[in-house]
């Protein structure tokens, strides 16, 4: 339909992925519609409309799937730079004896 419409991208990151929960999701909307999605488990993007599938050609697609992986890039590099600042690549904290902590409030207070 004609008239004013809104378009958003939804990325969502998540740090402990498991089945059926991929770690990194793009999800296109126009309007409440999902009209495409993208995740690093299928690492493609697939038509959520059949207007959306019908309309638009290989170039659409490569593009979407272009930038999908850019921002998968980003936000995985962006994930690692947060464990590292919190110090939670190896997913330990815990008390000393002192009742002091460690792991990753060691760097995060450090600052």
């Amino acid at each position: 339909p004609s008239g004013l419409h809104s378009r958003r991208l939804l990325h969502t990151v998540v740090s402990e992925p498991g089945p059926g929960l991929p770690w990194y999701s793009r999800v296109a909307y126009v309007d409440d519609q999902v009209i495409f999605d993208y995740t690093s488990e299928k690492q493609r993007v697939e038509p959520r409309t059949v207007w959306m599938a019908q309309n638009e050609g290989p170039e659409f697609w490569d593009h979407q799937i272009f930038w999908a992986r850019r921002w998968e890039a980003w936000f995985r590099a962006s994930l690692n730079t947060l464990r590292e600042l919190y110090n939670q690549t190896k997913g330990e904290c815990g008390t000393r004896p002192d009742m002091g902590t460690w792991g990753h409030r060691d760097r995060a207070g450090a600052r």
